[in-house]
């Protein structure tokens, strides 16, 4: 990619949505795995050139590798989630979450390596992947995302996209 067409990309804004369900998904995980970080594989499908929605996520529960700074993530339950998006054509792998219950919302030094990682992996063929950091704060869920591609050089940090409810006003 060239210098001018990287600049074009970076200045766009890419905005996401989360579904109602993932959400109550990773909360009630939070809740259950309290300072421990816990993650997974995010299920979605680009909606336009800008927007993704994020219908889906994957759960990796392995109780003996949680610790409150790191988690390491269960293939075979991602796999499973994979396969039946991609089986029923509802989504597929369009990125990686994982909790920060005791740290910001954006991603560490490791969180950019590993998502640079998987985009720039060869053998991977995955141009782009969005990652998801989320946390628990007052029993509220808060979360930020981002956008990594393979040719860029930086991450960009993504909007979320807003619910329009206009047609549901009354005047």
């Amino acid at each position: 990619m060239n210098s001018l067409n990287r600049l074009k990309f970076v200045m766009k804004e890419i905005s996401f949505e989360l579904s109602s369900e993932v959400k109550n998904k990773i909360k009630e995980t939070l809740l259950h795995h309290g300072i421990n970080e816990i993650g997974g594989i995010i299920i979605g499908r680009k909606e336009a050139e800008e927007y993704f929605k994020i219908i889906d996520v994957s759960i990796s529960i392995e109780e003996k590798s949680l610790s409150f700074y790191r988690f390491f993530k269960s293939a075979r339950k991602s796999q499973k989630l994979l396969n039946k998006h991609f089986k029923n054509k509802t989504g597929y792998y369009i990125g990686e979450w994982h909790s920060h219950p005791s740290f910001s919302l954006n991603p560490s030094i490791t969180d950019a390596a590993t998502m640079f990682g998987i985009v720039r992996n060869s053998k991977m063929n995955i141009n782009f992947c969005l990652l998801l950091i989320v946390k628990l704060m007052d029993d509220e869920l808060l979360y930020k995302a981002f956008f990594f591609h393979k040719d860029l050089d930086n991450f960009i940090t993504l909007k979320e996209k807003a619910l329009d409810t206009s047609a549901n006003n009354i005047e």
